[in-house]
């Protein structure tokens, strides 16, 4: 994959589960993608609820949860990013050209917002993306993180990342790990993903079939609170957390091929009012391999 993106951007919504949700307080996303004819997924309880284990940290943090230091049990940790260096906007990546690019000069997944790098800033601590509408189009980002400076992902998993946003309509988050191969069918895992106005899910489309969910989670809190989301990625189970409580894992229709995590924000497939605007902070952002 070259290094800069000249693709459309992933899809990132679709038709409603056929499993019910281990939570259940909001409606069901909405979609444009075509409906899929599968059979049904199959899902496993989720585990009990357990945090996650503790790990060195090193610095004060932004949002008062500072970023996890070191390896974890059955994790090495390989990226890490605190949004140290300011950064003005219209700048990126800059300092951070290393370790971060960003979609950008192209639609978002509905054809509605346009990736615009030039309204991701760096300030007190947060990498901001303010989303807004500028001479009557919408503008977005999707900032994606270069593990040792390279643009491309890995097999299994463990992606983390702390953020707060502004509550917008028609603008969400669709965190993703997304295909190598730029092929949907190979899967593609999102979280947190939904409307900044409303509470965030988590989703696995179904491999091979992907504008079916296999499976589905719903959260309750809000996009305006700082949040620590991960994804555990493993060859038997995908498990979603929120600050270290587990939201619902799955083990069906676990991806197989290597994938990369893109901090995408876009439309929600309406256009958003042209006074819409605000601020996504990310405090700071991790990401591990699997170690058997």
């Amino acid at each position: 994959t070259a290094t800069s993106p000249t693709t459309t951007a992933p899809r990132t919504t679709a038709t409603s589960p056929t499993t019910t949700a281990p939570r259940t307080t909001a409606t069901s996303p909405t979609t444009t993608a075509p409906r899929t004819t599968a059979t049904s997924p199959t899902t496993t309880a989720p585990r009990a609820k357990t945090a996650l284990p503790t790990t060195k940290v090193v610095t004060p943090s932004t949002s008062g949860a500072a970023m996890p230091v070191g390896n974890l049990p059955g994790w090495k940790q390989i990226f890490s990013e605190d949004f140290t260096t300011p950064l003005p906007l219209g700048s990126f990546p800059g300092p951070y050209a290393s370790k971060w690019q960003s979609y950008d000069g192209f639609p978002d997944t509905f054809g509605v917002a346009r990736y615009d790098q030039r309204i991701i800033s760096v300030h007190d601590g947060a990498l901001d993306v303010y989303l807004h509408t500028k001479n009557g189009q919408p503008l977005s980002a999707a900032p994606v993180p270069l593990v040792n400076g390279k643009w491309g992902g890995q097999v299994y998993g463990r992606y983390s990342v702390r953020m707060k946003a502004d509550s917008m309509e028609s603008f969400k988050p669709a965190f993703l790990l997304w295909p190598d191969t730029d092929n949907w069918k190979d899967g593609e895992i999102d979280f947190p993903e939904g409307p900044f106005d409303s509470s965030p899910y988590a989703v696995n489309h179904l491999v091979g079939s992907p504008s079916a969910n296999a499976y589905l989670a719903k959260s309750k809190v809000a996009y305006t609170d700082w949040h620590t989301y991960t994804i555990n990625w493993t060859p038997d189970r995908l498990s979603f957390y929120i600050d270290g409580e587990l939201l619902g894992s799955t083990t069906s229709s676990i991806p197989t091929k290597a994938m990369h995590w893109v901090l995408q924000m876009e439309s929600d497939g309406d256009i958003p009012a042209p006074s819409t605007a605000g601020h996504v902070l990310i405090d700071w952002a991790t990401i591990y391999s699997y170690v058997p």
